[in-house]
């Protein structure tokens, strides 16, 4: 087997042994930290410093300052779409490298990995379009009033929480329209797999992103839960598990704080009997088989009547035999 130089890269992260925290890259509080480990090898390829609670409290702290008293949701949309543009440009620059710290750490295949990350500008480019388009304000005047208008006006300070699976993708969709937005983010990484988020953040630092308006930390459940249940924080938006959406829209409840919740499930695949069994197997067992099965539209779940049950079955894991397993660089 054939394996690319790449898993010999070296790993580039300028300050791994640091958090972004308004605007800098601070040292932690504690001096713990968290090991990432080649899904492949099984071996620890990079270190970052871990979040403690006193970090998290420093990075919501200074987002809810930049919101409060820096002028970052008063600019007008379009020249927060300046800085969204950077950081689309960044991310196409380190596009591959990013896409090396996602395959090790995931075990995605490599191709699809840089292919998957090469979309990730575009989103930041698509909401920094919004910025003319996107009707902020409109004049709405009822009846009974001399004037009125609806106006959009940004939330405040964003928790976003993201899984290992695709964590840049994910952060992504929740980084891009927030900053459009106005608000002010604490990106939690997640704790298998910071490699991408830090690259964010060091391209949000070397655009001169203003201080405080991204803060990238990392962590476990604990700090996580610091993050949902503080009253300085606005919303969440999170993705992940089932379980873990009802605690955070639990938690959001009781103090009536906004979140989204995208969480997983089995997507099932509905076998009709006037469908071709060989085409079915194939188109599930690539929907499984896509980014390891990692992700919540795998078709994991098969829906079959039972009198092709196991002729289904015997199609399936005839397809599924032939897959290639081995190093995602090959």
């Amino acid at each position: 087997m054939t394996v690319l130089d790449l898993r010999d890269t070296p790993i580039s992260l300028k300050h791994p042994d640091r958090l972004y925290i308004d605007g800098a890259w601070r040292l932690p509080v504690s001096s713990s930290s968290l090991d990432v480990i080649d899904a492949a090898t099984e071996e620890t390829f990079y270190r970052v410093a871990e979040t403690g609670p006193e970090d998290m409290d420093a990075a919501i702290a200074a987002a809810r300052n930049a919101f409060d008293h820096s002028p970052w949701s008063t600019l007008e949309p379009s020249e927060r779409a300046f800085y969204l543009r950077k950081l689309a440009a960044g991310l196409r620059d380190r596009a591959e490298e990013a896409g090396t710290f996602w395959t090790r750490q995931t075990g995605v295949i490599f191709g699809m990995s840089v292919a998957s990350i090469s979309r990730v500008p575009a989103l930041f480019d698509y909401y920094a379009d919004l910025a003319t388009t996107y009707p902020w304000a409109t004049q709405d005047t009822p009846e009974f009033a001399a004037f009125g208008a609806v106006v959009n006006e940004p939330v405040g300070v964003v928790g976003a929480i993201v899984p290992w699976n695709t964590p840049l993708s994910l952060a992504a969709y929740k980084v891009a329209p927030a900053l459009l937005a106005g608000c002010t983010i604490v990106l939690k990484a997640p704790p298998e797999a910071p490699g991408e988020l830090y690259i964010l953040a060091e391209i949000a630092d070397e655009i001169g992103l203003p201080p405080g308006v991204l803060n990238v930390v990392n962590g476990h459940r604990q700090v996580s839960e610091q993050l949902v249940a503080d009253p300085r924080v606005d919303k969440i938006a999170f993705t992940g598990s089932s379980a873990v959406g009802r605690q955070i829209a639990t938690t959001c409840g009781a103090r009536l704080a906004r979140y989204t919740l995208e969480l997983g499930g089995k997507s099932a695949a509905v076998l009709l009997d006037d469908y071709d069994l060989a085409t079915a197997a194939a188109a599930i067992a690539a929907q499984e088989t896509s980014l390891n099965g990692q992700v919540c539209m795998s078709l994991t779940r098969v829906i079959v009547t039972k009198a092709r049950h196991d002729e289904f079955a015997e199609a399936l894991g005839s397809v599924f035999g032939a897959v290639r397993v081995g190093d995602p660089f090959d």
